[in-house]
């Protein structure tokens, strides 16, 4: 619409109704560029909440995973066999390792040793807690006791997280950005060549459609966070838009026409390509990203299924062996039952030839 509003006034340089057009697309250009952009840092802030949930959730569990540990320790101690607190610390463990990136080992007494991230989480004596902190801009995982060193993070729902927030999401804005800079800056340097509506007797030249000039010619507050802010000059006075290549040719709509044409011109800002091309390219990696990571989704969930399998192998019951079980005790019982049976009638019968 922007573009097309300019090839309008290519037509008909003079029109007021043409240039109040072109004023409103690249107003409402403007106001969908910063909706896009803010959207992605809304998302940003979302994400920042969402990693802090989920860091409080691992906390909690580092701190019942050690307070397990030791009644397991204590009960192990007293030559008990305490599978259902194992149980329960094992469940924990298995919760936490849907978060973050751990590691287990046996400790004495059938306690477990988790690490976090290549950081102590929980053993027999003491756990470790976790905070989120910002450095250089992204999302970090470090220990409250040693603030000031990263922990790597591999794997998990806060893995997840801290990418969308430190890599993911500013991909995207560095994109929108390179994009709203080259097409601020190519609409500039043709509209700053062109020449305004004869106004006092002449027409003015090298009026930037995007920003205002400095002191020293050059144009500032253009583009910032999102926002494309045309010139007041030309908000505020529609025969500022230079239109015409030649000055004091109000009929002459040459320049207008060139800025028409650069929606399909290569600008070597954004790698050869086109304004539309490179919007275009920027959906189409955000769609791509989308499709690998429901692939990434499929893929893991079949693994998943696959381990917890083999999990259930090993330390899950298997309903059949258990209803063997009850069987073999039911026949137990009935077999006891007989038999005490058979020793009361045959107590009874001697009673009875006693007396």
């Amino acid at each position: 619409s922007f573009f097309n509003s300019w090839s309008q006034l290519t037509a008909d340089p003079t029109s007021s109704q043409a240039r109040l057009d072109v004023i409103q697309n690249a107003q409402n250009l403007s106001s969908r560029f910063k909706d896009v952009y803010d959207s992605l840092n809304e998302e940003m802030t979302s994400l920042q909440k969402e990693a802090v949930i989920k860091v409080n959730s691992i906390n909690t569990y580092l701190q019942q995973i050690n307070s397990y540990n030791q009644k397991i320790y204590q009960a192990a101690g007293q030559g008990l066999q305490p599978n259902d607190l194992m149980d329960s610390r094992d469940a924990l463990i298995t919760q936490l390792s849907q978060l973050v990136n751990i590691s287990v080992q046996d400790g004495p007494n059938g306690t477990s040793n988790v690490s976090v991230a290549g950081a102590q989480g929980a053993d027999l004596n003491s756990y470790n807690q976790f905070t989120i902190k910002s450095i250089n801009g992204k999302m970090v995982l470090v220990s409250q006791s040693d603030p000031n060193t990263s922990l790597s993070l591999t794997s998990g729902e806060l893995y997840a997280t801290t990418d969308m927030y430190s890599n993911v999401i500013p991909s995207y804005k560095t994109s929108l950005d390179n994009l709203a800079n080259a097409f601020i800056s190519n609409v500039n340097q043709i509209h700053m060549q062109g020449n305004t509506l004869v106004q006092g007797g002449a027409s003015s030249t090298g009026i930037p459609f995007f920003g205002q000039l400095d002191g020293s010619g050059n144009v500032i507050n253009a583009y910032s966070d999102g926002l494309m802010q045309i010139n007041a000059d030309i908000v505020n006075n529609p025969k500022n838009i230079a239109a015409s290549d030649t000055a004091g040719n109000d009929g002459n709509g040459n320049q207008a026409n060139k800025i028409a044409l650069l929606a399909d011109q290569p600008i070597s800002a954004l790698g050869d390509l086109s304004v539309t091309d490179y919007y275009s390219n920027i959906l189409n990696s955000i769609g791509i990203d989308k499709t690998n990571s429901d692939n990434k989704v499929q893929s893991g969930t079949a693994i998943l299924q696959q381990l917890q399998t083999q999990q259930s192998s090993t330390s899950g019951v298997s309903l059949d062996e258990e209803m063997t079980q009850v069987l073999k005790f039911q026949r137990s019982y009935d077999a006891a039952s007989k038999l005490i049976k058979v020793s009361d009638e045959m107590l009874q019968t001697l009673l009875n030839m006693v007396g």
